[in-house]
């Protein structure tokens, strides 16, 4: 029996209209060395049926049937029991093209790579169609731990130099299992950034692969106009998580950086509070965005300011929190929530 070349570990929860043509584009890859493990993470839509039926017809599908643990969990225990010698995610509801796993493994052979990256893949959407988007511009093709710090440690943890999505990446599996054992299951929000950035950090060969062969496809109940319950708890959290690496890194660049991940994930608090389904109401509201403002310094608030790629939003808030003008702020949200409510009636 030759040996499983890519383990291919996809979380499932809910995703059942795209179930189906995201393992039959799995079963459809040119590298037959892989082994598929779904990871039904407590689905009550019928995915369950449909991944049972799929292991019973390939003896390369094996089925992990969980209680809802979120994302993490899910990795967790798919990893666990992979065999491989690299691990590619893929999320339940996307599908990727024929050549993608033969391809990415060829490189990370090639080159001794621990992490092998995607510069481009399609977005899929019902209004947009399917187009090319384009996350890492350089052509370089493989990087050593030098070359990795120049080019993707300045404004890393900003999202501007290397995508955090684990879905576009090939891992060598022990370092994939050590680290994705480090994350708190906890994290339902930007666990992909804190397992990518972490994984960077203690790479020592990273190699980019150029021709677009993941398809992401963004839905139109999409999360993005959502309230999003768990936000803060989740993302500092990950701040944290971060933060310890940073530290055993000791790079000047990423310890900024790392300031700028707690204020920036804090705005973004404040701006999920503008939603009008969130349950936070009157004094609990007010307590809420008073730890937002005063979380941090005065000063630090000022450097933060001055980052030129913000909203006109954000830096309102900013300059609130800054202030200490807390009264404010809290009529900001209440305003903002009006608005979005008329918005929603139009």
């Amino acid at each position: 029996m030759s040996k499983t070349k890519v383990s291919v570990v996809i979380p499932i929860y809910n995703v059942r209209p795209y179930l189906r043509q995201c393992i039959e584009s799995v079963l459809a890859q040119t590298l037959q060395e892989i082994e598929i493990i779904l990871v039904d993470d407590g689905s009550t839509d019928g995915c369950e049926k449909i991944c049972d039926e799929y292991a019973a017809q390939d003896t390369r599908i094996r089925v992990i049937h969980k209680k809802n643990g979120g994302l993490v969990s899910a990795r967790k225990a798919g990893s666990a029991i992979a065999r491989g010698e690299y691990i590619a995610c893929l999320d339940g509801d996307d599908f990727v093209e024929p050549m993608i796993y033969q391809t990415l493994y060829e490189a990370a052979v090639r080159t001794n790579a621990q992490i092998v990256q995607c510069a481009n893949y399609f977005t899929v959407s019902e209004d947009e169609g399917r187009e090319i988007f384009t996350v890492i511009k350089s052509p370089r093709e493989t990087y050593g731990k030098k070359e990795i710090r120049e080019t993707f440690y300045p404004g890393l943890f900003l999202r501007q130099t290397f995508p955090p999505s684990v879905w576009s990446k090939l891992f060598r599996r022990d370092e994939y299992v050590t680290h994705i054992a480090e994350l708190d299951d906890d994290i339902s929000m930007g666990e992909d950034m804190a397992f990518s950035y972490q994984m960077l950090m203690q790479c020592q060969r990273l190699t980019v692969v150029f021709p677009p062969m993941y398809n992401y496809r963004i839905r139109n109940e999409s999360m993005s106009r959502s309230y999003r319950k768990d936000l803060y708890n989740s993302f500092m959290l990950v701040c944290d998580h971060l933060s310890r690496q940073v530290k055993q890194e000791e790079n000047p660049v990423l310890t900024e950086q790392a300031e700028q991940l707690y204020l920036f994930e804090c705005v973004r608090c404040v701006l999920n509070e503008l939603n009008p389904h969130s349950p936070l109401r009157g004094n609990e509201l007010q307590l809420f965005l008073e730890q937002i403002a005063t979380q941090f310094e005065p000063k630090q608030w000022r450097r933060f300011l001055a980052m030129e790629y913000r909203g006109k939003k954000c830096k309102l808030i900013v300059w609130l929190c800054m202030l200490r003008m807390k009264k404010t702020l809290y009529a900001l949200v209440c305003l903002g929530r009006i608005k979005r409510m008329a918005d929603e009636k139009i």
